[in-house]
């Protein structure tokens, strides 16, 4: 081969990898082995692609407080439409909510212990325990609990993957009181992470009620240091705790673990509003109505317009239309549409219901949702609850007891005048939604006037006669 041929070769070589490059859904790479081969880049469409802008371009943007996940907003809002028009997706994010906000606390001994084989700790003293009591029932300093900040901390965790939760150093009551505070997520972003950073950590988080509405450096903003810093803000030393659910390539923002199913929400509003429309229209097919007329555009407007509030809405469905012409030419047009897709529409209802309890890793069971073939009995909802309280429930409450609940404990107990908790660890108390009291026998286990009692009946004299005399013998 010719020292000429060689070079064509290689510069068709060259463009040819370029080519492959540029081709659209493909990209070139090599392994340790400099073995070349292709796999799929962008076979997901740039909306329902969901990413953290880059290092490169955060350096080149001059955006100071990174939103979630786009200035517009358009993720937070979109997550926030499907929370609140989806049924489905309501309900089982209200449900995580209130199964992992728990039964309340139980307090041991000791500071939070990760290992699990320790020797369980005794109770802590019920004399220690009465001032932690009053601290955590007006935690905000205004009336408000633990238990109730942390329900928004938990609905926030659940919808978006991210909370964010303040702590003051207060006076309250010409005494030092530390007080805690939820702050809603579309209140808050990270300040960027500079080049020049020795942490290479977020540093502090912006607030403002202005980032609400898309505004990228309102001049409103309060930057709080992320905890365990505390620095005087308005008079105050504050500090904020930013918990968010890891997801790989996102580095200021977290992701709700059920991200995958946000289009299947939005098929969810969708299929409801199809149903709607078909209400609105009396359950009658679409159709094209031509009347041969001589109105101007106004006239012909106003005539659409009560023709419509006549023949669709509810009570006008089913309703007779009659035309009495003396001239056929004049009469009424109208062509039905039928839509002959209503069996792949109930099909893709069930599919969308599918798909989203599986995002949000529940059963639908305690979805509330009836399976075929099965009874749903207790036994069945027992077991699923346990199931899901350990692999999607307790995960994360231990999460909110290390991250959250053990540094108020610890922060408060040096700083509250007089506190005397900081030997002292709270855990949240899980709920039973189904108890075993409702597979046994009353009979077997009461007497029948401790089963009237229950009932709020009077007691039987003859009964207390034979219990009396049971026991006697």
């Amino acid at each position: 081969m010719s020292r000429r041929n060689r070079q064509n070769k290689a510069v068709g070589a060259k463009q040819d990898k370029k080519t492959l490059l540029n081709c659209e859904g493909f990209d070139v790479c090599s392994d340790h082995h400099n073995r070349n081969f292709y796999h799929r880049a962008n076979f997901v469409l740039p909306i329902d692609n969901i990413k953290e802008p880059d290092s490169r371009q955060l350096e080149q943007s001059t955006i100071e407080y990174i939103p979630f996940l786009n200035t517009s907003n358009r993720l937070l809002n979109e997550l926030y439409s499907i929370i609140n028009t989806s049924p489905t997706t309501r309900a089982i994010i209200k449900n995580k909510t209130t199964l992992s906000s728990g039964a309340g606390f139980y307090a041991t001994d000791g500071r939070m212990s990760s290992i699990s084989n320790m020797e369980t700790p005794k109770a802590a003293n019920a004399d220690d325990l009465r001032e932690l009591d009053d601290y955590i029932n007006d935690i905000t300093g205004d009336g408000r609990s633990l238990q109730e900040e942390l329900e928004k901390v938990f609905f926030d965790m659940w919808s978006y993957g991210n909370a964010f939760i303040e702590l003051r150093k207060s006076r309250l009551n010409g005494a030092n009181y530390l007080t805690v505070h939820h702050v809603p997520i579309e209140y808050c972003r990270p300040k960027k992470v500079t080049e020049y950073s020795e942490t290479n950590k977020v540093e502090c988080i912006g607030i403002s009620n202005r980032f609400e509405d898309g505004e990228q450096d309102p001049a409103n903003v309060v930057e709080v240091p992320v905890y365990p810093n505390f620095e005087n803000v308005g008079g105050i030393e504050r500090s904020i705790i930013h918990i968010k659910d890891y997801s790989p390539q996102f580095f200021y923002w977290g992701l709700p673990d059920w991200i995958a199913s946000v289009i299947w929400g939005e098929m969810e509003y969708r299929s409801a509003k199809f149903n709607q429309s078909k209400f609105d229209n009396g359950y009658v097919p679409s159709a094209i109505v031509t009347m041969a007329a001589d109105m101007n555009s106004d006239e012909a407007g106003q005539f659409i317009k009560k023709f419509q509030e006549k023949f669709t809405g509810t009570g006008n469905n089913s309703k007779m239309f009659v035309q009495v012409v003396r001239d056929m030419d004049a009469k009424a047009d109208v062509q039905i549409l039928e839509n002959h897709n209503e069996g792949e529409f109930l099909n893709l209802v069930e599919i969308t219901t599918d798909k989203i309890i599986t995002a949000h890793r529940w059963t639908p069971s305690l979805a509330g949702i009836k399976t075929a073939g099965q009874l749903g009995s207790n036994q069945q909802i027992r077991l699923e609850y346990e199931i899901i309280l350990n692999t999607v429930i307790k995960p994360v409450q231990k999460m909110i007891e290390r991250r959250l609940i053990a540094p108020i404990l610890k922060e408060s107990a040096a700083y509250n005048d007089g506190a005397n908790w900081q030997n002292i660890a709270l855990h949240l108390q899980c709920m039973n939604i189904v108890s075993f009291m409702s597979t046994l026998d009353a009979s077997a286990v009461m007497t029948e006037n401790e089963q009237r009692e229950e009932l709020g009946l009077p007691p039987l004299e003859n009964q207390n006669i034979e219990a009396d005399a049971n026991d006697i013998d």
